[in-house]
Order: structure tokens, then C-alpha cells, then sequence
């Protein structure tokens, strides 16, 4: 999986942004956590294939995109648009924006 994370009103790679890769599909709940590069960018071609959940902390908005199937040898890229006071997008193929929430998902919601 690869990503980057952009800031909405001005289009600009977000650098230092917190982004958890949470795999949800199995009894093994592995997460991994990355912080974007000056280009907003993370990756990690070794995760195990399954669906996951993207949590993405960055302008002071939390944003959860899921990626339902990350195959052996295809990478899913991902890209999450942030901004305050605007709706958050998650885009990518097998990508959607998901809802959350922290308190009823404590053991696979890292963030």
C-alpha cells in the first residue's frame, strides 16, 4: 500500500501527517504506523494481503479510509484529502471513506 495526504484548500502534499495501517480482516489485528515524508507520502510493500483501515491524523482532523482487499504483488494507492472545516476524501481503487468510531473499535482504532 501507498498513499499521500493533502491538504484540500490548497493542494499541497501534507508533510508530518500520522497515518495507521490496521488490518480488520483477521484474529491478527497488526498495525503499522508511518509519518508522511515533505511530499505527504508513506508506503509499506510488505504488508500481509488482506482489507484495512487507514486512519490518518493531520490538520487537526482524524480521517479512516478502508481499502478492502490488498492483494500479493498489487499495491493500492491511496489518497486522503484533508482540510479544516471540510469534509475529508479518501480516493483510490477499492477505497472508501469510512466512519469509525474510536470508542466502539478501541482494539483495531490505534490513533
Amino acid at each position: 500500500m501507498s498513499g499521500v495526504v493533502i491538504d484540500a484548500s490548497t493542494r499541497a502534499p501534507i508533510e508530518g501527517a500520522t497515518v495507521v495501517v490496521t488490518r480488520y480482516d483477521s484474529a491478527l489485528r497488526e498495525s503499522k504506523e508511518f509519518t508522511t515524508d515533505r511530499r505527504g507520502f508513506f508506503a509499506d510493500i510488505a504488508l500481509t494481503p488482506g482489507a484495512y483501515l487507514v486512519t490518518t491524523s493531520a490538520l487537526g482532523q482524524l480521517v479512516t479510509c478502508i481499502v478492502n482487499d490488498v492483494p500479493y504483488g498489487v499495491v493500492r494507492n491511496v489518497r486522503i484529502v484533508l482540510g479544516t472545516g471540510l469534509v475529508p476524501e479518501c480516493k483510490g481503487t477499492l477505497v472508501h471513506f469510512g466512519v469509525v468510531d474510536p470508542d466502539q473499535l478501541g482494539s483495531i482504532y490505534p490513533v
